[in-house]
């Protein structure tokens, strides 16, 4: 080194000097093969070489390409690919080096632009002159300095050649724990302001990826702007965190993926690679926006405890240790896990569903996680819904479920919370309900005061209430504003109705499997199972349950294990259910409100067991309440009023009747459309709803069901243009 006088250190690392093999190294054949001025032809391409790279005259590079193509045609030694290799190591930010690491880079991994891929092709393939070498170079140069690239110049650009050869960008990992992150984002002077509006505008791009090109172009900065501050971010993390692993290399090559995960761009956006924030880096940022929140996975087993069976609001504990001492999976989490942190929650097999949103809480006491469970879901999200979620892919509970508190990243929380109110949407809770008072019950329904209030007592105390009565007095119209008066608001998302009939069945009402598309069953829960989690989920709120025609189904084949469950004594107690090893708890706040035709002949007699859960409240016609006189009064229709006598004298007919009685007595419910009704109406009435139920009642009595008809016509014959 001294004898060529030079002066620089030797290099202590060869990381992208692309290598020739040992057996082939020499650029010229030993004697006595060696031709005259093959030797002498490589030093003329040396100096030329040098020449050309501290100068572009025209006759230089006249020179450079007359001495590359002298040592091709006369020298087989000097391959082409040797060549470009050996220029390189003369002057390596000038002449590109086509070894294989970076052929294969540029030709199949695209690195650089489609233009610089075609001529490096062409050229390879034709194995033209030093004329079309120095265009590739010209044009990989070109690129390498107008696209955001990692590398800027030849050597760096070997060098991440070299380094993709044995292992891709995307592939490397700083391994930094979260809390390692949220330390590092916590120190201001690793990460400046600078640095934080780098992060920022990368944030503002759909799952924090996009190009340097793009962040440039949308923010209005120079893209080296984005490289230096980058690369100097990196520079400082590394300086802190002693002894990491790096990507062998130098500058951008080496520093971009301590921060950003890299990938090929496509033809269609601008710029060559695909950025994107490291996750453990972007969810320590977020967390920084939150106040350092966090976001977590938590797992009950159904066979120890549920979330189901808790009251909400009630604060549970989990221990860092098992019952049997030992330290349960991933203890850090326990230790890591802040009040207001958020939670899912989650039960394990056989439920295998989400049933629960929480918030973590004050621990009770040392290695303990308190929390709290602020929602029970009403429809609950299923672990096959989770699972076939991509965002979801990378949990930390799907690598191993095996455990009890697992992260979550805000992404990952948001996007089971999407889930979650997709199925459960709470816009409902937010809107503004009419009010409905009792004094608005009683104007609408017409039964005394003081029936209205021994009906609202004995719902409080029973919880179970059946409204009987014939057709016509308004069971299902009392029902659902009997509900609402108590709730003070027309508010229907606190009800939910089903009407039984002879094929409805448990698996409808309470829980059973049903067909799928796929051709499988899947265990789906019924109304009643999901009105009572709704129940369940605001203890503080009345909720209601609504049957119509609830004698017409076969109650103990509906209800199942649930007629003592619905009982006031075991409300608040879990009760087992026939599929799927669950449990339910019917509420105190879920009042259930049956409804019963007693002129319904196809129908035994009640069945006891549920006539001993239920008190029974006889809806009866309205025709002499003061409610229904003032109705008149303000309809002031004389053809209403005679039908309404005549229905009041056929109403003590049919109650003597020994066939029929009172359950078949005609109800004021048909005449209560007046004010809204057509002209013409009250004739419809008569003809089509009256008439043919007296036919009924009396099929085996038709002079009498025709002495009514008469009757009925005659009131309504006068002005019944009118009526």
């Amino acid at each position: 080194m001294n004898q060529l006088h030079v002066n620089a250190p030797v290099p202590s690392e060869f990381d992208g000097v692309p290598l020739v093999n040992s057996f082939t190294a020499a650029f010229y054949p030993f004697a006595p093969d060696q031709t005259p001025n093959q030797i002498e032809d490589l030093w003329s391409l040396f100096l030329s070489a040098l020449d050309l790279a501290d100068n572009q005259d025209t006759a230089i590079t006249e020179d450079f390409v007359k001495a590359f193509n002298r040592v091709k045609a006369g020298n087989p030694q000097a391959t082409t690919v040797k060549l470009t290799m050996g220029l390189f190591w003369v002057r390596p930010l000038r002449f590109l080096s086509l070894d294989q690491n970076n052929r294969a880079n540029i030709v199949e991994k695209r690195a650089l632009n489609e233009q610089v891929r075609q001529t490096v092709q062409l050229f390879l393939k034709t194995d033209t002159d030093g004329q079309h070498y120095l265009q590739v170079c010209d044009e990989a140069l070109k690129a390498l300095r107008e696209n955001d690239l990692a590398f800027q110049t030849f050597p760096e650009f070997s060098e991440y050649s070299w380094e993709l050869a044995k292992s891709s960008i995307k592939d490397y990992d700083p391994q930094f724990s979260n809390e390692e992150w949220d330390a590092l984002i916590a120190d201001p002077k690793i990460f400046t302001p600078e640095a934080l509006e780098i992060m920022n505008d990368w944030q503002q791009f759909d799952n924090a990826a996009a190009t340097c090109t793009q962040v440039a172009a949308r923010f209005g900065r120079k893209k080296n702007y984005y490289l230096t501050q980058t690369v100097s971010l990196a520079q400082r993390i590394a300086d802190v965190k002693k002894g990491m692993t790096l990507l062998s290399g130098q500058k951008d090559a080496k520093w971009w993926p301590i921060v950003f995960t890299g990938s090929k761009a496509d033809a269609e956006t601008p710029g060559s690679i695909v950025w994107q924030l490291r996750p453990g880096l972007k969810g320590a940022l977020e967390r920084a926006a939150d106040g350092g929140q966090r976001y977590w996975w938590l797992n009950a087993n159904p066979k120890i405890w549920t979330f189901s069976l808790e009251k909400i609001g009630t604060t549970q504990s989990y221990t860092i240790r098992s019952e049997s001492g030992h330290l349960r999976r991933i203890p850090q989490n326990f230790r890591d896990a802040k009040p207001g942190d958020k939670f899912i929650g989650y039960e394990t097999s056989p439920t295998k569903q989400i049933v629960a949103l929480g918030t973590i809480v004050a621990p009770p006491e040392p290695d303990t996680v308190g929390f709290r469970s602020d929602e029970l879901l009403v429809n609950r999200i299923d672990y096959a819904d989770i699972k076939a979620d991509p965002d979801l892919a990378n949990m930390e509970f799907f690598k191993n479920p095996n455990g009890s508190l697992f992260k979550l990243t805000k992404d990952e929380y948001e996007t089971i919370l999407d889930l979650v109110r997709d199925a459960n949407p709470d816009g409902p809770k937010k809107e503004i309900m009419e009010s409905y008072s009792r004094a608005k019950f009683l104007e609408d329904v017409f039964i005394e005061p003081t029936k209205y209030d021994s009906l609202v007592a004995l719902l409080d105390d029973k919880l179970n209430v059946i409204l009987q009565g014939a057709p016509g007095v308004g069971k299902t119209y009392s029902a659902k504003r009997l509900a609402w008066s108590i709730l003070s608001k027309k508010d229907d998302s606190h009800i939910t109705m089903v009407e039984f009939h002879q094929n409805y069945a448990y698996e409808d009402f309470v829980i059973g499997y049903r067909p799928q598309e796929d051709g499988g069953f899947k265990l789906t829960e019924g109304k009643f199972v999901k009105a009572c989690r709704q129940a369940q989920s605001d203890p503080d709120e009345k909720y209601f349950f609504i049957i119509d025609e609830i004698n017409r189904g076969n109650l103990s084949k509906i209800f199942g294990e649930l007629l003592m469950a619905i009982e006031k004594d075991y409300r608040g107690q879990p009760i087992p259910l026939a599929y799927g090893d669950k449990s339910l708890v019917v509420p105190k706040n879920l009042y259930i409100i049956g409804m019963m035709n007693t002129a319904d002949r196809s129908l035994a007699i009640i069945d006891y067991a549920l006539r001993r859960r239920f008190s029974f409240v006889d809806m009866e016609p309205a025709f002499e309440t003061q409610s229904f006189g003032d109705y008149l009064h303000r309809m002031n229709n004389p053809v209403l009023d005679r039908i309404v006598a005549v229905v009041k004298q056929l109403n003590v007919a049919i109650s003597k009747d020994e066939a029929l009685g009172a359950g078949f007595e005609i109800g004021h419910s048909y005449f209560c459309n007046g004010e809204n009704a057509q002209p013409g109406w009250l004739k419809r009435v008569v003809d089509f709803d009256l008439k043919p139920t007296l036919d009924e009642y009396w099929f085996d009595n038709q002079s009498t069901a025709e002495e009514w008809k008469k009757k009925l016509s005659d009131a309504v014959a006068e002005d019944s243009n009118n009526a």
